[in-house]
């Protein structure tokens, strides 16, 4: 785990590269299948973990899914990342985690499970509190790069 004192280190984009590289191994060996992240900022998040996961473990069978904002009432996965996570490790990674992003969280790993997910993880880059998603302790496992 990596600590700073500076909590925006890792938003360095000279940085970025290797943290996300720092993040991804930490699910090196959990056999993850699928990486998701949130329309927008956590696209890029994702698809560069999935790389860092596909390389380190040479493996080509690593996918990526986009997660909604849920804003429009349907819900944070579409039909085909329903179809898409069915039976498959997935790891959601986002940017950080505090009070305020645990409820859609924990929205997102019920859809998981509901579209029958076999293994949940979270990762994320900042973890303001340590909190797990209300409910989600026995169904996810959680791994933080930096904590406060």
């Amino acid at each position: 785990m990596v600590t700073t004192n500076n909590n925006l280190d890792w938003l360095d984009p000279r940085k970025a590269e290797f943290r996300l590289g720092e993040l991804a191994a930490l699910f090196f060996q959990d056999g993850i299948q699928i990486v998701a992240g949130w329309r927008t900022a956590g696209v890029a998040m994702a698809l560069t973990v999935a790389k860092h996961i596909a390389c380190a473990m040479q493996r080509t069978d690593v996918g990526f899914a986009c997660l909604e904002s849920g804003a429009d009432g349907q819900g944070y996965i579409t039909d085909t990342v329903r179809a898409l996570v069915q039976g498959k490790k997935i790891l959601v990674v986002t940017d950080r985690l505090g009070s305020g992003d645990r409820l859609a969280l924990g929205l997102v790993v019920d859809e998981l499970k509901a579209s029958g997910a076999t293994g949940i993880f979270v990762g994320v880059l900042e973890n303001d509190d340590g909190a797990l998603p209300d409910g989600a302790a026995d169904q996810v496992r959680v791994k933080s790069l930096v904590k406060k």
